[in-house]
C-alpha cells in the first residue's frame, strides 16, 4: 500500500555500513571490496533495519551490474552536519536516457533484456526510506560505473557528535 513505519533510535551508521558490506560482499569472491569508513562513529537517529535495507539494495545492484573482478567501494563520512554513505562500482554505468527514471517503481531500463534479475523496486523503496529520514539519495555517473549515495542528518540529540 506504499505505507510503512519507522522505528527510530540512535545508532552508529558507520557500523551498519560495515556490516552490510561484509554480509553482501564477504563471501563474494568475484568482486573486491574497498571500505572507506571514518575512525569515529556517525551517530544518526533512524530505523536501523530500514537503512540496512537501503544499503543492501544499493550493494546488491552494484554486484549485479558489475563485471566479475571489479572493485566495489563502500564508504561513509560526515559532510556538513550530515552522514554521507556511498557505494561505487565499476559496472556498466547508467545510460543517460535511463537516469531520470531510475528511482521510479518497477523501472528496470535494459536490465530485463540483459538477463539481470530484479523487480525494479529496490531503488524506489530505498528512496522512500531515505526521504522518510529527512535525507536525500542520488547517484553520480563515473568514467566506469556509478556511485550511488545518500545523506542523512546526524543525530541532533547528540549535537552531531560522532
Amino acid at each position: 500500500e506504499g505505507r510503512f513505519s519507522l522505528r527510530r533510535e540512535p545508532f552508529d551508521l558507520r557500523s551498519l555500513v560495515r556490516e552490510q558490506a561484509e554480509v553482501t560482499l564477504g563471501h563474494d569472491e568475484s568482486h573486491e571490496l574497498e571500505l572507506e569508513l571514518p575512525d569515529e562513529p556517525l551517530r544518526i537517529d533512524g530505523d536501523r533495519a530500514r537503512l540496512a535495507q537501503v544499503v543492501g539494495n544499493v550493494l546488491s545492484n552494484a554486484v549485479k551490474y558489475s563485471p566479475a573482478g571489479g572493485t566495489i567501494t563502500v564508504g561513509a563520512a560526515e559532510d556538513h552536519g550530515h552522514a554521507r554513505v556511498w557505494i561505487a562500482d565499476e559496472g556498466t554505468g547508467i545510460p543517460p536516457e535511463h537516469r531520470g527514471q531510475l528511482f521510479q517503481p518497477f523501472y528496470r531500463g535494459d536490465a530485463a533484456a540483459a538477463g539481470i534479475p530484479g523487480t525494479g523496486l529496490g531503488l524506489a523503496v530505498s528512496r522512500r526510506i531515505v526521504e522518510a529520514h529527512d535525507g536525500r539519495i542520488g547517484f553520480d555517473p563515473l568514467d566506469q560505473g556509478t556511485r550511488f549515495w545518500f545523506d542523512l542528518p546526524l543525530d541532533a540529540v547528540a549535537g552531531g557528535a560522532r
